[in-house]
């Protein structure tokens, strides 16, 4: 584990989507590989197609793939170190990058004490401030059925699930504006939202709704101008709609 070859001990992760380290003085030629539909979570030193090293690289991609910097613990102990993280190459230890390595929709994500949510209470403290929420799992969550119960949101957010499987119930029985405002602009990728199928409980005078590969139980109601759903599932077991279009112009579905 000596990425800079120095001798001493580095504790960087090196993970890469074909090769995790390559550190020999010995030439060596990468290519003509495509890495899709990929997530790498990891401390440091991680790429698309390599976490660190030497070497050439031609025609390689990478593509629709997250890279997902988590520095919120330092491993033994040791003060944070650089990042790293790059869609292509990690750690570039001389390595030579031509124009025919590219990549498409591959996003790197930072994760940080504001932003990383695992509990209720910052659940709630992260809606109140708005911008992005990154999600994982809440292991001391209050809800049977779900890791977070939703709390009407003061300003426009993005949340984004890290991990697989993340839940949040969207029930409120006394309160069915989810937004304490208006004008927020509401987005969530990669969850699931427990709706019941009660009326009118929606984001109340929103300007924009945006669902990507979620899960939705229930009936979601629409209010925003706009509500665009990407990628998403539908599960409905009652006498009642998968989407109710309540002020919203226009529901756009791929």
């Amino acid at each position: 584990d000596d990425l800079d070859g120095n001798g001493i001990y580095d504790n960087g992760d090196k993970v890469g989507g074909i090769i995790a380290n390559h550190n020999s003085h010995v030439s060596s030629l990468t290519q003509n590989n495509i890495v899709n539909n990929f997530k790498i979570r990891a401390y440091r030193d991680m790429g698309g197609i390599i976490g660190g090293g030497r070497g050439s690289f031609t025609n390689n991609k990478a593509m629709n793939g997250e890279i997902i910097v988590d520095q919120l613990v330092a491993p033994y102990f040791e003060a944070p170190k650089n990042a790293n993280a790059g869609e292509i190459v990690g750690k570039n230890l001389a390595a030579t990058i031509d124009n025919t390595d590219n990549f498409e929709n591959v996003t790197i994500i930072t994760l940080t004490a504001q932003n990383y949510v695992t509990s209720q209470a910052s659940f709630e403290a992260a809606l109140s401030a708005g911008d992005k929420i990154y999600l994982g799992k809440n292991t001391a969550s209050r809800a049977v059925t779900a890791d977070y119960v939703w709390k009407p949101a003061s300003k426009s957010f993005e949340i984004i699930a890290v991990e697989d499987g993340v839940v949040i119930d969207m029930n409120n029985a006394t309160q069915k504006v989810l937004c304490a405002n208006a004008s927020v602009a509401a987005s969530f990728e990669g969850v699931t939202l427990n709706y019941t199928n009660v009326d009118y409980a929606g984001f109340h005078h929103s300007v924009s709704e945006t669902y990507k590969n979620c899960h939705i139980n229930g009936v979601v109601w629409t209010y925003a101008p706009k509500a665009t759903f990407e990628g998403c599932t539908f599960n409905q077991t009652g006498d009642a709609y998968n989407i109710w279009m309540y002020g919203a112009a226009t529901n756009e579905i791929s």
